[in-house]
């Protein structure tokens, strides 16, 4: 059984050579970071960072979210072991509450995605989020992307 530990140093460079060729593509895309660079930044400035450790103990995800005043830019990079069962139906059956648990702080929280990362435009329609703009000509490479955001409900 998989689970979601804090980031430990040595997540993302383990991580980095596994990344699905879709988050690849989104970050070449949008920032041209590489990889390691791209999961230590997010290590670096997210208020949390966690890491998805796989069936076999191995880095599979990272997730967090960085602080930007009221809103918060939930990122989340992974390897194909989290889009493949078992940790793919563990992961769907927890993600909610680990978003939940994120957004807390925050009025708003969202970010910007590759319209060519369909899995992660799924998912985030699954979990709640709207898509309130279409980014033509967006980062290093020019690509579309997607502004996606959701409203914290605070009871």
């Amino acid at each position: 059984m998989g689970y979601v530990r804090a980031f430990r140093e040595g997540d993302a460079e383990c991580l980095a050579p596994k990344l699905r060729d879709a988050d690849n593509d989104e970050l070449r895309a949008g920032t041209g970071l590489s990889p390691l660079a791209a999961l230590q930044a997010g290590a670096d400035h997210s208020m949390i960072c966690c890491t998805i450790i796989d069936n076999t103990y191995h880095v599979a995800g990272m997730f967090g979210i960085v602080h930007e005043g009221d809103f918060g830019r939930i990122w989340m990079l992974g390897s194909d072991a989290l889009a493949k069962p078992p940790l793919s139906i563990q992961f769907l059956r927890e993600c909610k509450r680990h978003v939940a648990l994120m957004e807390k702080p925050f009025k708003i929280i969202g970010n910007e995605i590759d319209q060519r990362n369909t899995l992660h435009v799924r998912w985030l329609k699954w979990l709640g989020f709207s898509f309130i703009e279409r980014l033509d000509d967006y980062g290093p490479e020019h690509r579309t992307f997607y502004s996606f955001v959701k409203a914290v409900n605070h009871v």
